[in-house]
């Protein structure tokens, strides 16, 4: 069912050609790409804070709904809950896009994607969102969990992040140059294209849908940390502390 998709498998099965085989897909696009946005646009930064602390973790330190904000404001227990719930909403919405149009169209690719945008722009919460680090790392690590090619990518990225988060202790530094690198990586290698379904069949994806996705990824995380790139060179952008520090009001400075 990956392989080709349900919209895939419909246009097979009921040998649908023309107005009604375009309609089907554009039906099954609209579909993935409606329901990942909306999976996308449920925050849990935003859905801890006021439910576990009756408050609204925008009123706080950046203003941003993300996991670094939730560190600095809440602790590590609500960054953890709130990373993981963006993660795992993301998993949901790149498998439902590859259920709906398969692998070959790379409907995970694309629903990924919009699933980043709902992160960003949340249409449940007056589309203020967070950054998207961590929506889109879901995207890239299950694009690409199926081959030692692909295995190697987030090994790589990850490397990148760590070390550059490391010796920087800014998060947003780390978080736009691994995401630079990312359709660079994604074009280069060659096994993640490939696949064989439960009969046998070997099938290859779209190349040219992954890599493009992987890029405007890539572009969205940058945009959207301009703001953190002005201030680390300017000296005045927060760095990373593991460590819960007293509720701030919102400042001038955002994060991840």
């Amino acid at each position: 069912m990956f392989s080709q998709g349900l919209v895939g498998y419909m246009i097979s099965t009921y040998h649908l050609e023309g107005t009604a085989a375009y309609l089907v897909w554009g039906v099954g696009v609209l579909l993935s790409v409606a329901a990942a946005y909306l999976l996308g646009s449920i925050n849990f930064a935003i859905l801890i804070s006021k439910v576990v602390y009756k408050d609204d973790i925008r009123k706080y330190g950046s203003g941003n709904a993300g996991a670094t904000n939730m560190l600095r404001t809440y602790g590590k227990g609500a960054a953890a809950g709130a990373f993981i719930g963006d993660l795992m909403k993301t998993v949901i919405a790149v498998l439902f896009g590859s259920l709906t149009l398969g692998y070959f169209f790379d409907g995970g690719s694309i629903a990924g994607f919009f699933c980043v945008l709902g992160h960003i722009f949340p249409i449940f919460s007056r589309f203020q969102g967070g950054k998207g680090v961590s929506a889109a790392a879901a995207v890239a690590i299950m694009m690409n969990l199926n081959s030692l090619d692909g295995l190697m990518l987030i090994g790589i990225l990850l490397f990148c992040f760590v070390v550059i988060v490391a010796g920087t202790k800014y998060v947003s530094l780390g978080s736009v140059i691994t995401f630079m690198a990312y359709p660079i990586l994604q074009s280069k290698i060659n096994g993640v294209f490939y696949f064989t379904d439960a009969s046998g069949e070997t099938f290859s994806r779209n190349r040219a849908t992954l890599v493009l996705f992987a890029f405007l990824t890539a572009v969205v995380i940058f945009v959207r940390h301009i703001g953190n790139l002005k201030r680390i060179r300017e000296g005045t952008e927060s760095k990373i502390s593991f460590k819960k520090t007293s509720k701030k009001p919102v400042d001038d400075t955002s994060d991840t």
